[in-house]
């Protein structure tokens, strides 16, 4: 997992965060377009669940989280790991640990 080095992190604040899987083709491209968020780009031969768990964990309140990732119906992709009807109950603690870091505004 790294964080954009044009991006402050700002642990405390209100904040936006964007993680983008780094198996969608030119990812890099839509990092330079990114204002006003920091970006963390999921290492793909690692279970992007647990990658975005672990970097939610060190947030207090953020505005919003963003995901940008591949998929098919019923299914995302995140890092080497699959998200879907067949896994949810597997990544259900991780998935509900991630309002923790969420402000008001998410609701």
């Amino acid at each position: 997992m790294t964080v954009d080095n044009n991006q402050n992190l700002n642990l405390d604040s209100n904040s936006n965060l964007v993680f983008i899987d780094a198996k969608i083709d030119n990812y890099q491209t839509l990092v330079s377009g990114i204002d006003h968020a920091e970006v963390i780009i999921l290492d793909s031969a690692q279970d992007g669940i647990q990658q975005i768990t672990e970097a939610l964990a060190n947030y207090q309140q953020l505005d919003s989280i963003q995901i940008l990732s591949h998929g098919d119906s019923g299914s995302l992709q995140l890092g080497s790991a699959s998200l879907n009807a067949n896994t949810l109950n597997n990544y259900s603690s991780d998935l509900a640990s991630w309002s923790n870091g969420s402000s008001e505004h998410m609701g």
